[in-house]
């Protein structure tokens, strides 16, 4: 079986009518960083991601910040949506918290790894484990649970640094309203 074609780069936008602005922000794994720490490290942003930009600065009704797997690889999906804000608005809102975001620290670190290592152990939904036959097929890394214990709260942080600063590598899709 063929391997999936890449992922396109740069910025796209989408027309499409209406009056809110879409950002969708796919930040990709580089090349040899651990799946592991990309899960942790996205089980970290979910919840302050929605905080700051939904709570907080109230950007929009749709704010997330999730692992995802795009086309042939694995990244971090920034999602935003607002009827107020531009979309070169919605992706510095998305960069402020990225940069802004505070190192992790052992106290956070710790749950989260439990966390994502309960999740794995858990008994596996038949799709669960289609998606690692797969992934497998495709020599792709599989997350497990010996990853996730092997990780270290400086490779969580290196890899956030490392995303953030190679912006080139972002893929950016937006729409604009009417």
């Amino acid at each position: 079986m063929p391997a999936p074609a890449p992922c396109r780069r740069g910025v796209e936008r989408l027309v499409y009518p209406g009056g809110d602005t879409a950002l969708l922000v796919f930040i990709p794994l580089p090349d040899g960083a651990s799946l592991a720490a990309l899960r942790l490290l996205a089980q970290h942003c979910e919840p302050l991601f929605f905080q700051r930009l939904r709570v907080e600065q109230q950007i929009g009704y749709v704010v997330s910040c999730r692992y995802q797997r795009v086309a042939d690889r694995d990244g971090l999906l920034m999602a935003l949506q607002s009827p107020d804000r531009r979309a070169g608005e919605l992706l510095r809102c998305g960069k402020d918290f990225l940069r802004q975001l505070a190192p992790m620290d052992e106290a956070t670190f710790r749950p989260l790894q439990q966390r994502l290592a309960a999740q794995i152990r858990a008994s596996r939904p038949p799709e669960a484990r289609a998606l690692s036959a797969l992934r497998q097929e495709y020599g792709l890394p599989e997350l497990t649970p010996q990853a996730v214990d092997a990780l270290r709260v400086a490779e969580v942080a290196d890899l956030a640094r490392e995303m953030t600063r190679r912006r080139r590598r972002w893929q950016v899709l937006f729409t604009t309203g009417d």
